[in-house]
């Protein structure tokens, strides 16, 4: 079978779909990271910024920079968010120095990055020591699925469609 490549080109769809999602789940992420104000932040699979403006809104960081390798989400998220930094670049190949960050956090990204053992140690190279990598993701296993589309998902299933997860 030939890969699947899961892309992200539309950000004000996805946004409209999974805005609100995302910002409760993460508003619960950053109540238990509970981040000093101030801190250096890197934002990894930003998509249309949900998660930077959170951070930005709740976090009162001294900076924060989002990647993502749509450039369509970038764009987007520039757009609708002028205080934090915007770039195009992929998780396993970050464009920055080590140390440079307080905080690298990836919100509902992980299970769409292909190598996941070599984005970690990218997230890892970009902090400073006794810096925090943190991610999330939606509950999901054989079993259960607590993500907000899981009913769309079933839906599809019963149908017949072939539904693909990450």
């Amino acid at each position: 079978m030939p890969e699947v490549k899961v892309a992200f080109d539309d950000a004000a769809a996805y946004e409209r779909v999974m805005g609100r999602w995302s910002g409760a789940v993460g508003a619960r992420f950053l109540d238990w990271l509970a981040p000093a104000s101030g801190l250096r932040w890197l934002d990894v699979g930003c998509g249309a910024g949900a998660f930077t403006e959170l951070v930005l809104k709740r976090c009162s960081p001294g900076s924060i920079v989002g990647v993502d390798p749509a450039a369509a989400q970038i764009d987007y998220a520039r757009r609708q968010i002028s205080t934090a930094e915007f770039r195009t670049a992929d998780a396993m190949a970050l464009p920055f120095a080590d140390g440079e960050f307080d905080i690298v956090a990836s919100a509902l990204v992980i299970n769409f990055i292909p190598d996941r053992a070599k984005a970690l140690n990218e997230m890892r190279r970009m902090l400073r020591p006794g810096g925090i990598v943190a991610a999330y993701l939606w509950h999901r296993s054989a079993t259960a699925n607590d993500a907000p589309f899981a009913p769309i998902e079933r839906g599809l299933e019963t149908i017949g469609a072939n539904v693909l997860r990450p």
